[in-house]
């Protein structure tokens, strides 16, 4: 048998061996499977895994099963928001539906598990499609699957931007098979779908890779397909897009300026985590890709037809690292104000396309080397040269720093060790198991890396947590807010408990809520936010102590009861007792979540202390719809907040809805009792269902009339 026939036999394997090693990536996630919730580190005392999308899901679920609704508005944070049109509820995400059909929040890390399993099994597809041979396909996938960065957005609970990650392999697998632009189109929506925030960077990968490998002889065919796969994704995306549209023009996001734009930039000094991993710290800053796949990098510059083949792929490379310093929005703060860019922060995400380019590269690199189409004698000098460097920092390190981290040496060591396989290689020695003992080592080097990028912590026993507090809160027969200064009702509890905060932590907010909010908590909100109220140093133990929130505005939004970290002195909040070192006040203003005023009155939060006001009743509360019975003449004002989308009737008969003190709904009544329904039907929604409905009628018939 020839050297040429022996190196055939590296790209054959057939039968269970891909799918089973295509599974292994999800493995990362087992902890969380069985009942763990991941964190970034041991002493993180937060997860967005339990702040947002535990709850959302939660609270999706309990609509669908209880109310037989599809929640188009909440009222669990922010006294009430549309909950649709935020990306982080994925209501009209299908897929991550799956997690209701399993115990929460367990049913999360279920459903991230099976996207790893799906972009890992994509990114192999990408690679074949690109004529990558078997083992170096399977590598490449692996190093995508297993990107460090990804679980460590995992133990911050970013759950939402994984699933989106997942579907960018398969943009790629869309354009090798796709002449028409129908298929591209469904997978860009659904990626959009998942998370907004990241169908940016996979936008420009996914359209700079189409221009570099252009399918068609002509630009016109190019465009062609451009046109129908952007129409395709914006017509299935158009549920989330208009509303998201809608809500973003009136958010606190949109009034971001470019160093809220900037935060969590890359420091230079980080750029040190391509060899050493990270742990601990800002899991933004995670670039560690592996040992492997970093020599393999390298390497590939040592040869001219490598430096080639992977040119667009290595400037993805550059271009992300740049990005993530932050220096082209530093440089061009013009960008802040342009309509998707502006929703867009956290300039290190891009570091999320190094990771997909390196990956390429690698298995570009790897399957160039085994099928000995390269000049070996400047590839081997190369390798040399890593070698020799890792060996001398090795070395140098163990003598200043006597012991220290161990993942000091990790990254070192990977790297010098499977450069040390790959020269044999290079070398043309036709040695199999060297390849799979590169695949051993990626695998060793990648898990343990991502097994110590998360934290896991059991699950809190939410109920034992609540009981201290159930005596004051009477959860049936009754609708009320709590406020909280300090963070001490956290949201997932608020949801399994059926709960209504007027604090949050949510990154979109109405700007008119966060004003009001100003106000009424007596904590000033400077620059932009993710939580209201805004605890300054990261500590809602302790940050807003000073503040003590006003009594009547917040009765306004229905707040009965405040529960602190800290003592609030002040003779409206009435101290009903401490429990786990929490102090319950009792709002002393209090008047219900809806009231009658007199007509003519001037309802301004000037003097949010309504007079000569009688109760009125809310008879039923759902996701979508409000009833209220009242007895007129007067005003009647609900502490719920005014959006575009919501209307009225009053004993059926439709009625126009009024702004009271700035940010409620209030109606005008007549004499006489009436029963009032608020509900929440924005055209909105509708117009993108019909959008979206209409576009798959389409492709299916596309697809009929193919097979026909």
């Amino acid at each position: 048998m020839s050297k040429n026939q022996k190196r055939n036999t590296y790209k054959s394997i057939t039968g269970w061996v891909p799918p089973f090693l295509l599974l292994l990536p999800a493995l990362i996630y087992l902890p969380g499977i069985l009942g763990g919730i991941p964190f970034p580190s041991d002493d993180a005392p937060y997860t967005d895994l339990l702040i947002t999308h535990y709850p959302y899901t939660q609270y999706l679920k309990t609509s669908l099963v209880n109310h037989q609704a599809l929640p188009l508005w909440s009222s669990l944070i922010y006294s009430g928001m549309p909950f649709s049109a935020n990306p982080l509820a994925g209501v009209f995400y299908l897929p991550g539906w799956l997690a209701m059909f399993f115990p929460l929040p367990e049913g999360i890390s279920i459903v991230l598990a099976l996207h790893i399993i799906f972009g890992s099994s994509g990114f192999y597809i990408f690679l074949k499609k690109e004529g990558v041979s078997d083992i170096p396909a399977l590598l490449g996938a692996l190093a995508f699957g297993l990107m460090p960065k990804i679980t460590a957005h995992y133990g911050a609970g970013h759950i939402t931007l994984i699933y989106a990650i997942s579907w960018t392999p398969w943009l790629f697998v869309a354009r090798k098979k796709d002449r028409i632009g129908w298929i591209s189109g469904v997978a860009a929506a659904m990626l959009f779908l998942a998370d907004p925030r990241w169908a940016v960077y996979a936008g420009v990968l996914w359209i700079g890779y189409s221009i570099a490998h252009r399918q068609f002889d002509q630009w016109r065919e190019e465009l062609i397909y451009f046109s129908k796969a952007g129409l395709a994704a914006l017509l299935i995306a158009s549920p989330l897009i208009l509303p998201l549209i809608e809500l973003s023009k009136l958010a606190t996001r949109s009034t971001m300026n470019i160093n809220d734009m900037l935060v969590s930039s890359l420091p230079a000094e980080k750029l040190m985590g391509i060899i050493v991993p990270s742990h601990g710290g800002n899991i933004e800053w995670f670039m560690y890709s592996g040992g492997l796949i970093l020599s393999l990098f390298i390497i590939q510059f040592a040869d001219r037809y490598l430096r080639k083949k992977n040119f667009f792929w290595i400037i993805c490379v550059i271009v992300s690292v740049f990005l993530s310093l932050g220096v082209g929005l530093s440089s061009a703060p013009w960008l802040a104000n342009l309509p998707i860019i502006s929703l867009l922060r956290v300039p290190s995400r891009a570091l999320f396309l190094m990771g997909f380019s390196l990956a390429v590269i690698a298995s570009f690199t790897i399957d160039t080397i085994l099928k000995q189409q390269i000049d070996n004698k400047p590839m081997l000098k190369t390798a040399a040269g890593i070698l020799s460097f890792s060996i001398f920092m090795i070395i140098g390190l163990a003598i200043n720093l006597k012991g220290g981290d161990i993942f000091i040496f990790w990254g070192l060591g990977f790297l010098g060790i499977t450069t040390l396989v790959l020269i044999p290689l290079i070398k043309n020695k036709d040695w199999q198991f060297l390849v799979w003992l590169l695949g051993l080592f990626l695998l060793m080097d990648l898990f343990y890396v991502n097994v110590k990028n998360y934290s896991v912590r059991a699950a809190e026993d939410n109920e034992n947590s609540w009981q201290a507090f159930e005596e004051y809160f009477p959860l049936e027969g009754e609708y009320f807010r709590i406020y909280s200064p300090s963070y001490s009702i956290p949201q997932q509890i608020a949801a399994e408990y059926n709960l209504e905060l007027a604090d949050g932590v949510d990154p979109l907010q109405l700007k008119t809520y966060s004003e009001f909010m100003d106000i009424s908590t007596r904590v000033n909100t400077t620059g932009y936010s993710v939580s209201i109220p805004p605890f300054a140093t990261g500590h809602p133990e302790s940050d807003n102590s000073g503040s003590i929130p006003s009594a009547e505005h917040l009765s306004l939004l229905g707040v009965k009861y405040v529960i602190s970290e800290y003592e609030l002195d002040n003779w409206l909040w009435k101290l009903q007792g401490k429990r786990s070192n929490k102090f319950v006040y009792l709002n002393g203003t209090y008047h219900g979540m809806a009231w009658i005023e007199p007509p003519g009155e001037i309802l301004s939060i000037v003097d949010p202390v309504p007079v000569n006001i009688r109760p009125a009743t809310i008879i039923s509360k759902k996701p979508n719809q409000i009833v209220v019975r009242s007895e007129g003449p007067g005003e009647l004002v609900l502490s719920e907040i005014v959006y575009p989308g919501w209307s009225a009737t009053i004993d059926g008969e439709p009625t126009k809805i009024d702004i009271a003190y700035d940010i409620l709904r209030s109606v005008s009544l007549s004499e006489g009792e009436h029963v009032v329904v608020f509900s929440f039907n924005p055209v909105s929604i509708y117009i993108g269902l019909l959008l979206a409905g209409g576009c798959w009628i389409n492709i299916l018939l596309i697809l009929v009339r193919k097979r026909l």
